[in-house]
């Protein structure tokens, strides 16, 4: 039961490692063939906003965003980055173009991706005009995944009506957004 949990949250790493999210609050690095612990856990800032913090494995690094700070996992070291930390109202971080990204659902939507400046996290942000169709309720939740194809966004959007949920699509190229699921409560 406890190695279900474990690999319920776990990443592979370059070399055979694997990050496990522990619990809200910090990050185990085990060895793939022993379970042994690779290193003492990595606390996370969870106390800070409530939240934990999100692992996203992208090219050789792992990176753990933090509502306060962004760190990756490379080669047996855990960096910790300056600057700013996963923006507000932000999406889940997703892989984008080989960088972490978000979507930031702000005044004015954008795509943010993150840049390494020296040691510092900067969120380059484009806007991501939306579109949403007002018909089919509000905006509950919003995500991205990229493959061969592009980027895809995913919108949840509810009526008053709670039982009332479908999830639509599109590419930010596109306009029209297109039915997913037209019943995601059932």
């Amino acid at each position: 039961k406890q190695l279900e949990s474990l690999l319920k949250t776990a990443y592979p790493l370059p070399g055979g490692d694997i990050a496990h999210a522990a619990g809200a609050s910090s990050l185990v690095l085990v060895r793939n063939m022993t379970w042994e612990p690779a290193l003492k856990s990595i606390p996370l800032d969870a106390s800070k906003g409530g939240s934990s913090g999100h692992l996203l494995p992208v090219a050789d690094r792992l990176w753990v965003i933090e509502a306060d700070r962004i760190s990756y996992y490379q080669n047996g070291v855990l960096t910790r980055l300056s600057g700013a930390g996963r923006a507000a109202r932000s999406s889940r971080p997703f892989a984008y173009q080989g960088r972490p990204a978000v979507i930031s659902l702000g005044a004015h939507p954008s795509l943010a991706t993150l840049q390494e400046e020296g040691g510092r996290a900067v969120w380059a942000a484009r806007d991501l005009p939306l579109g949403l169709p007002a018909e089919s309720g509000s905006l509950r939740t919003l995500q991205a995944a990229e493959s061969k194809d592009g980027l895809f966004l995913f919108a949840e959007l509810c009526t008053d009506d709670p039982d009332r949920c479908s999830i639509t699509y599109r590419q930010p190229n596109q306009e029209a957004w297109l039915p997913l699921v037209e019943d995601s409560c059932s």
